[in-house]
């Protein structure tokens, strides 16, 4: 029996402006409490998610990923991916590109987030490799020490 996913744009509605002015629209706004600072969850289109740029140095097993891909399809995205906002409109993944890669493997058009505003680059930096460090199974030892450098080399600059 298919498990339900839980259905962000129902989390709550806002009315809208513009051309659509008047008319109300499901747009999620849960807040979730990450540290000090409030994150919005908000579903976001896949097609405007760009990869951090150290994702290479990081490898993805073919057979967990079909392992998620096949929980997807059945269950559907149950853990919001971590993004920032870009200048340009988009979103860079901070953490759950592998979420991101086995929804657009079940053609998958959306994918719920926590949006993250105003973070540097060490801050991005430090929660991209924190998540796959301390986050991820069977990561390569090399892939393991990158990770430990790089929040090395973030914590020494704060």
């Amino acid at each position: 029996m298919a498990v339900k996913p839980f259905d962000f744009t129902k989390s709550a509605t806002k009315k809208t402006t513009g051309a659509t002015s008047g008319r109300t629209s499901q747009i999620p706004t849960l807040s979730v409490l990450a540290g000090t600072a409030v994150q919005q969850v908000t579903v976001l289109p896949i097609a405007l998610l760009d990869a951090h740029p150290e994702q290479a140095h990081y490898h993805m097993d073919e057979s967990k990923l079909e392992g998620l891909r096949d929980s997807i399809r059945e269950k559907g995205v149950l853990q919001p991916i971590c993004v920032r906002a870009k200048a340009d409109g988009r979103y860079e993944i901070l953490a759950g590109h592998q979420r991101v890669e086995a929804s657009r493997r079940v053609q998958l058009q959306t994918i719920p987030a926590m949006v993250y505003s105003g973070l540097d680059d060490d801050a991005a930096t430090y929660i991209f490799h924190a998540t796959n460090a301390y986050g991820r199974d069977g990561l390569l030892p090399s892939e393991k020490a990158y990770a430990y450098a790089e929040i090395e080399r973030v914590l020494k600059k704060t």
